[in-house]
């Protein structure tokens, strides 16, 4: 995914929306975000802390159920 498909998803939700990962569909757990960071033509983003387990709502979406 580049940052423009990225941006042309994120453009159709609400600017005050939080940002979470979703990791592990096995065990899905749902991360803050930390730092973002540029090396070359890549953008890296960290994940932060760990909020708790995936909902199952978003978990149903990902198609991780």
């Amino acid at each position: 995914m580049t940052v423009y498909e990225l941006k042309q998803i994120l453009r159709d939700f609400d600017d005050d929306c939080d940002v979470r990962l979703a990791m592990q569909p096995n065990w899905p757990f749902e991360l803050s975000i930390g730092d973002v960071i540029g090396i070359g033509d890549t953008v890296y983003i960290a994940e932060d802390k760990q909020i708790g387990y995936l909902n199952e709502e978003a978990s149903n979406e990902l198609g991780w159920k």
